[in-house]
């Protein structure tokens, strides 16, 4: 708990040598403990290493704490502060639940330590993974560097952000057994009695399950799909009751069941596919991310505009002024000189006080609409708001989706404002592209600003470079050469065919069902 108050701000950064030192220290208590006292030896191995983690884990904790000046407050405080918050038994028994996947190695030396028959060989498998234990917590514990990265995911929004660090992630996964089985290796050479081949290379692929395991509970864990978590649990647990009976086998054959069994599990789970959800706190969005984001949402929501005086503020400062009144809304911006928000509605709020807005925004404020709660996202967006911005900014596009849905149509139409640009279309997530007179840096860095929500042409190296986005996944390119861009009028025609063909090719898959046009 204390190390995770303040992951949830900064990384907390740890040298090499506190995670591969200490776990050889580990194994050496362990050995030294086992041949002086016997199975006595086990508890003061236990005592010891946890001590030793939980000090280690705890000093460079506190050194973030202290760089960062934040106060854990006293024993009193926290009681009072449990008190006030809203406690969810539900919810932290599911995230209990969730966290117990990652304790798959005790229950494995639990379960074979309760083997009716064959207790030699059960107590030697026993010692074995308690033995190696600290490496195959590696090929666990090796995706949670990640989970900061997968929250940070979860702010942006972007769905091509997350489908390009899970392809990292996955390439990672691949890798991580390599040095556990070779460590894992030479201990057996030097420690075990009798042929050590077999067991080496079934705690590789044990590794390997582990590693994999990993990857899609840090997923599922970020992302608080907890449907899946507990399927993760009672699969493992399952596999791990089975233990007892795999125990009377010979060493070699109860961990290749083992491992079968729960890499059998692991294919008949899959995978968790919960998609990213809107950031608990305010946040601001590109308008066809917001408006994907705004129809993902199931229950009752408000929604609303904001025109601003831009001679008196800005349009992020007022922003910044009213995110205070409106708790957890997602903010879009439209224009220089207006904004859009969706607020979902809880039973503390009946309604968003457009009176309160006014008097926040300090004679700043042109014009402030709110439409009436809608029982979801999608009944919202068709609602819209009554205001002529709305219209110009949102409301036309979504009439008008069918004639930008299809890519070709909107190459078409650029076509027309800009006789000189080129399409390219994207592949999937690739973003290394080779355009004419830039580098790929250039041509990635603008693809993920596209993917956050930041779209419109940008000059890179003698050419104009704008990316087609809808709800945050970047599908094609219009580069413009120098020679085709004299004129200024055709960047303002173009960036509004990008505008409403991203609005509208989200509202097409985001939206409601609609019929199929008749033929004839």
């Amino acid at each position: 708990t204390y190390h995770s108050g303040v992951y949830g701000v900064r990384r907390v950064y740890r040298p090499l040598w506190s995670l591969l030192l200490v776990d050889v220290a580990d194994i050496g208590v362990f050995v030294l403990a086992y041949w002086w006292l016997g199975a006595w030896g086990l508890g003061i191995s236990f005592a010891a290493v946890g001590l030793r983690r939980a000090v280690l884990s705890y000093s460079f904790t506190r050194r973030v704490y202290a760089r960062l000046k934040i106060s854990v407050g006293s024993p009193r405080f926290w009681f009072r502060s449990l008190k006030r918050a809203r406690w969810s038994v539900g919810h932290s028994v599911r995230s209990a639940l969730g966290n117990l996947v990652a304790q798959v190695d005790a229950l494995l030396v639990l379960g074979l330590l309760a083997a009716p028959g064959n207790e030699a060989e059960a107590l030697r498998l026993a010692a074995l993974f308690h033995g190696v234990a600290p490496l195959q917590a590696a090929a666990f514990s090796w995706s949670r560097l990640f989970y900061f990265d997968f929250k940070r995911l979860e702010a942006w929004g972007s769905p091509l952000l997350l489908k390009r660090f899970e392809s990292f992630v996955s390439h990672v996964a691949l890798w991580v057994p390599a040095p556990i089985g070779l460590v894992t290796w030479g201990l057996l050479a030097a420690m075990w009695k009798g042929p050590y081949w077999l067991l080496s290379a079934e705690l590789l692929a044990l590794a390997a399950v582990r590693a994999r395991l990993s990857l899609l509970h840090i997923r599922a864990y970020s992302l608080s799909d907890h449907r899946f978590l507990a399927k993760l649990f009672f699969g493992m647990l399952l596999v791990a009751s089975v233990t007892p009976l795999l125990g009377q086998l010979p060493a070699d054959l109860s961990l290749g069941a083992v491992v079968s069994l729960a890499a059998f599990g692991l294919v008949l789970l899959g995978r968790s596919s919960r998609p990213l959800t809107t950031a608990a706190a305010s946040s601001t969005f590109g308008v066809s991310i917001w408006i994907r984001l705004l129809c993902e949402r199931s229950g009752p929501v408000y929604i609303g505009l904001v025109r601003v005086d831009r001679r008196m503020a800005s349009v992020g400062r007022v922003m910044r002024a009213l995110a205070p009144a409106l708790p957890g809304a997602a903010f879009a911006r439209l224009s220089k000189d207006s904004f859009a928000w969706f607020q979902a509605a809880d039973d503390s709020m009946r309604g968003c006080d457009v009176g309160s807005l006014v008097a926040l925004g300090a004679g700043t404020l042109r014009e402030v609409r709110v439409g009436p709660c809608a029982g979801d996202g999608t009944r919202a967006l068709t609602r819209g708001v009554a205001s002529p911005a709305w219209e110009r900014y949102i409301g036309r596009y979504l009439r008008r989706s069918s004639e930008a849905t299809d890519l070709a149509n909107v190459r078409a139409s650029l076509r027309a404002v800009v006789p000189g640009g080129h399409w390219v279309e994207l592949a999937g997530a690739e973003i290394a592209l080779d355009v004419a007179g830039t580098s790929t840096r250039q041509i990635r860095r603008l693809v993920l600003d596209a993917a956050r929500g930041r779209t419109g042409f940008r000059r890179l190296e003698g050419v104009d470079v704008a990316v087609l986005a809808p709800a945050g996944l970047p599908v094609a390119l219009v580069v413009v050469p120098a020679d085709a861009s004299r004129s200024v009028r055709w960047r303002a025609e173009a960036a509004e065919l990008l505008k409403q063909a991203e609005i509208s090719m989200t509202w097409n898959q985001q939206g409601p069902p609609r019929p199929a046009p008749l033929s004839g």
